[in-house]
């Protein structure tokens, strides 16, 4: 491996990819195009990871969120059930083994939490559009009764992400514009109000499941693409059985993606002063191609009775925007294709097929996915 710095933008350089780190700083600094501009080729053009970080030290926040988490997943079941939304598709709420993430067996090693962190209330639709896409028109199921402080902590964190989150799409589209066309990604999401967080809890293993424990390296998280837009990220927590911080475990365990280049398994290590931008398939749909999602899993530690506590959000465009390619756009078979694909990943030209519109599209995903 070979490391080297230039211009605040950090290049970590594998023998195939590389995971680029811009500041906050440059981010920010209308003075620093040429810098984004490489940044946001070397993320995220046909060749990158499809991630990107962003340095910016604020991990009181991250923290007092991911706690959050820990605490919900603590709860009994019975109080848990609570907050199960069946009727959203498990698109709202707490829910666990409902997901389908590997040949069709059901993902019991992580439990989530959906929300729309900035709106409490349904999105303006329809009754017939709620009736129809409870996945998007859904309301949040706040467990502050249980875990006093919940949907703050949460609050808090998702605005830290959006900031950094619309200003990554707008050097996205800049990008565009220099090299393509008009892109238009942020003006997409500035106009939605459904985005969507996802609080993680992946459970611990016990020394006497663990020889039952699927080892591999999508065990924890099974290989697939975000469906929508941009998702941001943050370091995840590891604590005990007494919940107590503990360090990162030192073996393969973790966020790993694919390399577009030779589909070799890339560990992507997220700093705790970082946050991380991956791009979704919509932004490739939008991008013409340009843009490039790339699949990802997360790996299992070896280590037992442990936890990972992690929190996502994902930032869309509108339910009802149309999808509709750019005139600069590549051949469409290009556009949906995704290198070294893994086996059994429902296929983004699949779930696209017979859908005009992005909530038809989200709704075709999420059956796809669920059990």
């Amino acid at each position: 491996m070979i490391c080297f710095i230039s211009e605040r933008v950090l290049f970590i350089y594998t023998k195939t990819m590389s995971l680029q780190t811009i500041t906050y700083e440059d981010l920010i600094d209308p003075t620093k195009k040429e810098l984004k501009s490489n940044y946001i080729r070397r993320a995220f053009g046909v060749e990158g990871l499809g991630i990107g970080l962003v340095q910016y030290p604020d991990t009181e926040t991250r923290n007092k969120a991911l706690r959050s988490i820990y605490k919900f997943a603590k709860l009994k079941k019975c109080d848990q059930k609570q907050y199960v939304d069946e009727a959203s598709k498990y698109s709202f709420g707490w829910s666990h083994g409902v997901e389908s993430m590997k040949s069709g067996k059901p993902d019991t090693a992580k439990g989530s939490f959906y929300l729309n962190p900035f709106s409490d209330t349904v999105p303006d639709a329809t009754d017939k559009e709620m009736e129809k896409f409870p996945e998007i028109f859904g309301s949040n199921r706040w467990p502050d009764h249980h875990v006093p402080g919940f949907s703050k902590s949460i609050k808090d964190q998702s605005l830290v992400m959006k900031d950094i989150g619309l200003r990554i799409c707008k050097e996205l589209d800049a990008y565009m514009s220099s090299k393509h066309g008009e892109m238009n990604l942020l003006d997409k999401l500035q106009r939605c109000k459904s985005h969507k967080g996802r609080a993680l809890h992946y459970f611990p293993k016990t020394k006497t499941e663990d020889t039952a424990v699927d080892s591999s390296i999508d065990g924890l998280c099974g290989w697939h693409l975000d469906h929508g837009f941009i998702t941001i990220l943050g370091c995840p927590l590891f604590l005990d059985e007494e919940g107590r911080r503990i360090e990162k475990p030192t073996d393969r365990c973790g966020l790993h993606i694919k390399s577009p280049i030779d589909g070799s398994n890339v560990p992507i290590d997220i700093p705790e002063d970082c946050l991380a931008i991956q791009l979704g398939e919509m932004a490739q749909f939008f991008s013409g191609g340009h843009l490039r999602a790339t699949p990802h899993c997360v790996a299992t530690s070896k280590k037992t009775n442990i936890t990972r506590e992690q929190y996502v959000l994902f930032l869309d465009g509108p339910p009802g925007e149309a999808l509709i390619l750019p005139n600069y756009s590549k051949p469409y078979d290009e556009v949906v294709a995704t290198p070294y694909l893994p086996p059994n990943i429902p296929l983004l030209k699949d779930r696209l097929k017979g859908t005009k519109i992005y909530r038809e599209y989200v709704k075709a995903t999420i059956h796809a996915y669920n059990a």
